[in-house]
């Protein structure tokens, strides 16, 4: 009998694509409600279309990143791979307190790519590391700038946090530790645990220092769009600080979303952004307008882009298991083969 079970499971993923355009809309409505269409009316064109066009150059940076990560690992994968895993990660890291998004990158590098799980998990923690390091490095800089009078004691504890974590990750010597857990009573639950730990510091141990310098140099670029953005953002809504201002005020409430763990680093990312620019002299009205875009453009457009990409995969993967359709005339062969 011929198998209608392909074309169903197919009917199936695309019925749950068309569900993530309608859910994406939904999401995108409620990101939207509150904005001042007014002003927005009276956006110029061109300012409109600097703006997007600096958020799909943010998204493609990030993109080249994940992919120069990817290849410096051994790994082959093309651009559109990359972007498919990364912005389908994002959309539940985004939804999640606890970063689900890290190990789903890591099962979808594997899954899609081929990447072995302790290298997916080093390519991972770099780009962690990177995105924790760079911000609070320009953090430091951005509190003695605007609040010289606090001192830099609490961005030092966290950069020595992030920099000791580091030295744990590349330094420690696991093998040791796994040698002291043969007679524990969950001793080889342990040692299969930081057996694959140590697989992960040899991956990062053995990354090619051109891929740690590219990682690094593209997250600052990453952070210097927005910025950029940032202002133009501003500049709708009236006069706006320098960009280096903006840059520094990007970098100290990114850090301090960071540090919350939140889901989209929720009220403290937004809440520290109102806060530094009404510092520099925006106004509250103009500040909270400005916090409301930035969360439609991060997270909301790498969220929605995610939503998308997640079927386009899940969609792959149906194409990928789904067992063949044997052509009718085969079939009906069979079928008359197989009689008695």
């Amino acid at each position: 009998m011929l198998s209608r079970f392909p074309s169903r499971r197919l009917s199936l993923g695309v019925l749950a694509l068309a569900i993530s355009f309608i859910g994406s809309g939904l999401l995108l409505f409620f990101l939207l409600r509150d904005l001042d269409w007014f002003i927005i009316r009276q956006t110029s064109p061109l300012v409109a279309i600097g703006i997007f066009l600096l958020t799909a150059l943010e998204t493609v940076v990030y993109t080249l990143m994940v992919r120069a990560q990817i290849r410096g690992g051994g790994a082959v994968v093309t651009f559109w791979q990359t972007y498919l895993v990364l912005t389908s990660s994002l959309s539940i890291n985004y939804l999640t307190p606890v970063k689900v998004g890290i190990p789903w990158r890591v099962y979808l590098y594997q899954r899609f790519i081929g990447v072995p799980l302790a290298r997916g998990a080093a390519l991972v923690t770099l780009e962690a590391l990177a995105g924790m390091l760079i911000p609070a490095f320009l953090a430091v800089a951005g509190i003695t700038i605007l609040f010289p009078q606090l001192g830099l004691t609490a961005p030092l504890v966290l950069i020595g946090v992030l920099l000791a974590a580091l030295g744990f990750a590349l330094l420690v010597r696991v093998e040791a530790l796994s040698a002291r857990l043969e007679t524990w009573a969950f001793g080889s639950r342990l040692k299969r645990i930081l057996g694959f730990i140590q697989q992960v510091q040899t991956s990062l141990r053995s990354m090619p220092f051109v891929v740690v310098a590219i990682t690094l140099l593209l997250v600052l670029l990453m952070l210097m769009i927005e910025a950029y953005r940032l202002w133009l953002l501003l500049g709708i809504f009236g006069s706006a600080p320098a960009p280096y201002l903006l840059l520094v005020v990007l970098a100290i409430s990114l850090t301090a979303g960071n540090v919350s763990m939140l889901p989209l680093g929720l009220g403290v990312r937004d809440a520290s952004l109102i806060f530094l620019l009404a510092h520099l002299g925006v106004s509250n009205e103009i500040a909270l307008s400005a916090a409301v875009v930035q969360r439609l453009f991060s997270p909301g457009c790498p969220l929605l882009l995610g939503v998308i990409s997640s079927n386009i995969l899940g969609v792959s993967a149906l194409r990928r298991t789904a067992p063949r359709e044997l052509p009718l005339a085969e079939a009906q062969s069979q079928e008359a083969k197989d009689a008695p």
